[in-house]
């Protein structure tokens, strides 16, 4: 070993300081050139998830878009059945009969909620992840998914209907209706017989109904809870309209615009008041107005 060292110091000078010069300057260029072949890389990486982020922002928007239109579309069905049903149990309230009860079947799922598809947030949370987008996204988006989420939890398919009266309510009578021609008829048998669907549609006996303290009763709490849910809703659509008008300020395109699904007038003018209504509410800054902010 001592005498490894010796050949080595040995060896050490008999090299030229212009050799160790150029030694030197040797290994900085190898420093050099790994340093930049790591940035390239490191650069090319941040270019390429760059990239997927702005398709994903892209598509984000169509998604929070389309959920819009579907959640918008359901709750104005919603606001008018609502609508319908305070009416009627205002004037059983007040022991009166109403001339119709709007339509039961639809008010009897007044909070069942279908929960629209989101592949392009559930391909974020499994690829990038939600800190690769703007901090100023991250907000809306939780609250977004978040909704939709507890939505399909508590008024998803599996949740069951108001009922007003027991299925044999004697002021409710069950036709069938044949498909095929439209005629009504009362039992299925024939267009069982010949391999052809039914459908079926109740006649109420509006009088009887109302003289029904069961039924009257009933209807008056599920109109209630009926006001409860559309509540909800409201706040849902809030939520993915926030959410969708984020997007768009930031992708830099309009948010009802890019739905593959028509949103009305109505519907954007509805929208923006309780978007507006919320910002107040909570205070929001300018910038943060994404409904004032984004193209139209």
């Amino acid at each position: 070993m001592i005498a490894l060292i010796r050949r080595l110091r040995a060896s050490a000078r008999e090299v030229r300081p212009s050799d160790w010069l150029l030694v030197a300057i040797e290994g900085v260029i190898v420093f050099i050139s790994i340093f930049a072949a790591f940035q390239l890389t490191e650069w090319a990486t941040d270019r390429r998830e760059a990239r997927q982020v702005d398709r994903l922002m892209k598509r984000l928007l169509v998604e929070s878009a389309d959920a819009l239109a579907q959640v918008e579309l359901h709750t104005v069905a919603a606001i008018e059945t609502a609508r319908e049903a305070s009416d009627a149990a205002r004037l059983l309230s007040r022991g009166r009969c109403p001339t119709s009860y709007g339509d039961l079947d639809a008010f009897g799922f007044g909070g069942w909620f279908a929960a629209p598809s989101t592949p392009a947030y559930d391909e974020m949370l499994n690829g990038v992840g939600l800190s690769a987008l703007p901090p100023r996204m991250h907000g809306p988006l939780s609250s977004y998914r978040a909704n939709l989420d507890w939505m399909d939890e508590n008024f998803g398919r599996a949740s069951q209907p108001i009922t007003f009266f027991e299925p044999d309510n004697r002021h409710v009578r069950v036709r069938y209706l044949d498909e095929v021609d439209g005629s009504g008829r009362e039992d299925m048998a024939t267009a069982e017989t010949q391999g052809r669907a039914a459908t079926t549609r109740r006649d109420y006996d509006i009088e009887g109904l109302c003289a029904d303290t069961d039924f009257r009763e009933g209807y008056i709490a599920a109109a209630q809870l009926y006001e409860r849910y559309l509540a909800i809703r409201n706040d849902n659509v809030i939520a993915v309209a926030n959410a969708c008008h984020a997007l768009a300020a930031q992708v830099g395109e309009p948010c009802y615009d890019r739905s593959r699904l028509a949103i009305p007038k109505s519907s954007r003018e509805r929208i923006d008041a309780m978007l507006a209504r919320y910002y107040d509410r909570t205070d929001r800054p300018a910038d943060e107005r994404w409904s004032k902010v984004a193209p139209r």
